[in-house]
């Protein structure tokens, strides 16, 4: 039996598998248990690596003895090796490379070797999957629109076929896409245009078919294919199940007999699962690689800032997921300290992230025994180089790492958790907590922790009800909105400014209303995320899950993932942050939230005498992690703050009054979302509920 044969019988046992004919339910064991044997840098820090999407989603060679992957080639001029150009797309052997592990760059030179055919450019290659090629790959030759295949060893080059259909459709943008479960190779027309066509080529015997667009993933020809994402998602080998990105990890059915995928908020299909690990991985799940078995798959995360200001702290976590219970165990594989990605401040659109090659775009090599992903190795990144005015000097190149696994022998079961402090109990009827550690260290199975409890829901004494409005506010400045809605009021014990907040609420987002007297208006700050806060400016926190920022000490700043806040001077100019997993607010969060302001006065002329300011805001429940808004009853932690600045002297007040720590969630009050308010314009506004500050 050929080759050809057997793949294709052993992709009809996978389909019938899928479809449930062949009944085939493995316990769920963690037998397949990883730990990180060792870990080599095989990049050298006088080149900056890509990341290692398309043709290095999987950059080991058939046996595993080969990898491929990417120099920068800009030409830049790392800290202590002088000026440097990247090659492409190198190759070499993994135990070379790993031999050259922190050795010179001629060492580093001579492992990893340029593609010895330079008309051929990275990403635009695979390695082969057809036994006996261990040696080569398969790349496009876009200048003549040819398929060809590369012997790395004795460095010559066949043509496969042309990609080029001849009947004028533009092929400029041809890429890759990979390999079906029959080995044959998807070469697209347009990039990843999932309509613009292409071609699955046969490279065994030199044959290409059309197709016209992407078959439905959720298909059985969708499984069959290669799967196209960025990294971001994946599918499990089998095909059965779907892991996604986002701030929870998801993992749904892939019912391709249907041709549905369960999604997040689809009521006809209900078959996402959902793990809630910002315990675990900081901010949110970035990169999946799902090669090595059905029932796990490494994931990495984007970054938790650490020290200003441009650090982050990275993870990559095995996940098992028991196909029986739909329940997660999380196995930390490596942490460490990388270049934090940030997207550029006043810049807009994908081209504006920074830092972004320093991420850990983790991959699984097929068998489980090895892993790939990047770091600056605990330094600055190359773009903060560039886009901060050289101020960081001694930035380290973006580098590729492999870390060896090994299967755990003598893991210890879990015995019991350290946790979080409970949320407020919800409408739901439920009350959460996060995991902080397992004991002992490292442990998997065994006990699960408890982060869900069953409460009785009593809503009361809020300090304050946000009314729905059927109209939603205009954000131009003027307040009459919210002439019917009671109010906050807060001021010094003696002297100073005046505040009084009103809110709103609809479908899409939280509104809010405030009006400061002020004697004295000053403001300089003009530039996003810039120092506003020593400026005449308004404050406003939210705590989503109101589970009081989970610990810290109360004056200090304490802010979790589940925690917002945005200051706005009297320019407009605005800022805002998000709580991170250890606590520490991080600016790097830039939301999507409106702000309009009128004064009544004249700014930074300190010789007249100003009546104040009023200033209008919108923010979208989906900015603040709402993937709808919240419902009636719902509680939230909300506090605001107003900073004034006086020719001579600069203060501020805040509602709670405390005299320090307005960052840490604990001291903010409860709010409900409760009641619906009529609009009413020609009214004098309702009298505030006076809640001085003393």
């Amino acid at each position: 039996m050929n080759f050809l044969n057997v793949n294709k019988l052993i992709w009809t046992i996978s389909l019938l598998i899928m479809i449930g004919l062949l009944k085939i339910n493995p316990a769920f064991s963690f037998t397949d248990e990883k730990r990180v044997e060792n870990i080599s840098r095989i990049s050298h820090p006088a080149y900056r690596m890509t990341n290692l999407w398309y043709g290095t989603r999987n950059p080991w060679n058939r046996d595993n003895t080969r990898i491929m992957m990417f120099e920068e080639t800009a030409t830049y001029n790392p800290p202590g090796y002088g000026t440097q150009t990247g090659r492409g797309a190198v190759w070499g052997f993994v135990s070379e490379l790993k031999a050259a592990s922190g050795g010179t760059l001629a060492e580093y030179q001579l492992a990893a070797r340029p593609l010895y055919d330079t008309s051929t450019k990275s990403p635009y290659m695979e390695w082969s999957v057809i036994p006996g090629e261990e040696n080569i790959i398969y790349a496009l030759f876009k200048t003549i629109k040819k398929l060809k295949k590369m012997n790395l060893d004795t460095q010559t080059t066949t043509d496969v076929i042309s990609y080029d259909p001849g009947d004028g459709t533009i092929v400029t943008n041809a890429r890759i896409i990979g390999w079906t479960a029959d080995n044959t190779l998807i070469v697209n027309f347009d990039d990843e245009t999932s309509g613009s066509g292409g071609f699955e080529i046969n490279v065994v015997t030199n044959t290409r078919t059309r197709y016209s667009k992407f078959p439905d993933m959720c298909s059985a020809e969708g499984v069959r294919w290669p799967f196209w994402g960025h990294g971001h998602n994946d599918l499990s080998p089998d095909g059965l199940y779907h892991a996604r990105y986002g701030k929870y990890y998801r993992v749904y059915d892939n019912d391709y007999q249907n041709n549905k995928c369960g999604e997040v908020g689809d009521p006809s299909y209900a078959n996402s699962y959902f793990d809630n690990v910002n315990n675990i991985l900081n901010n949110k799940l970035s990169h999946v690689s799902w090669l090595a078995s059905n029932y796990w798959f490494l994931a990495s995360d984007v970054s938790d800032q650490l020290s200003s200001p441009y650090k982050g702290l990275y993870r990559i976590v095995q996940v098992f997921f028991d196909r029986a219970t739909k329940q997660f165990i999380h196995n930390e594989l490596w942490s460490g300290i990388s270049a934090g990605i940030r997207l550029e401040s006043g810049c807009s659109g994908s081209g504006c992230y920074r830092n972004f090659m320093a991420t850990p775009h983790v991959t699984v090599r097929p068998d489980g025994n090895q892993m790939m992903f990047q770091s600056t190795d605990g330094k600055w990144g190359y773009d903060d180089y560039v886009n901060d005015n050289s101020l960081y000097s001694n930035w380290g190149a973006e580098g590729v790492f492999i870390a060896d696994l090994a299967t755990a022998s003598g893991a210890q079961a879990c015995t019991d958790f350290t946790y979080t402090a409970w949320s407020e109990c919800q409408p739901s009827g439920k009350k959460t907590r996060s995991v902080i550690s397992s004991i002992p260290t490292g442990c998997s199975g065994g006990k699960q922790p408890e982060i869900e409890q069953v409460c009785t829901y009593n809503p009361a004494n809020p300090a304050y009800n946000i009314p729905k409005t059927p109209v939603s506010p205009i954000i131009n400045g003027n307040l009459s909105e919210f002439a019917s809605v009671n109010a906050i009021s807060f001021s010094p014990s003696s002297g100073g400014n005046t505040v009084t907040v009103r809110a709103l609420r609809d479908s899409e987002a939280l509104y809010l209303g405030i009006s400061v007297t002020d004697t004295q208006l000053n403001a300089t700050v003009n530039t996003r995320d810039g120092s506003v806060w020593n400026d005449d400016s308004i404050e406003w926190f939210i705590d989503t899950l109101n589970n009081g920022g989970g610990a810290g000490t109360p004056n200090s700043a304490y802010m979790l993932p589940d925690d917002y806040q945005g200051i706005v001077n009297i320019l407009g100019t605005q800022y805002d942050s998000q709580g991170t997993t250890l606590g520490a607010p991080s600016g790097t969060w830039n939301g999507s939230w409106q702000v309009a302001v009128k004064l009544n006065g004249t700014t930074d002329n300190n010789t007249d005498i100003d009546s104040g300011y009023t200033v209008e805001i919108k923010i979208p429940w989906k900015s603040i992690g709402y993937s709808t808004a919240p419902s009636d009853d719902t509680i939230v932690g909300m506090s605001f703050a107003v900073n004034d600045k006086d020719a001579s002297s600069s203060s501020g007040i805040m509602w709670p009054n405390i005299s320090a720590g307005n960052q840490n969630a604990s001291n903010w009050q409860k709010i409900m979302l409760s009641g619906t308010v009529a609009v009413v314009d020609t009214i004098s506004p309702a009298p505030p509920l006076l809640l001085s500050v003393k």
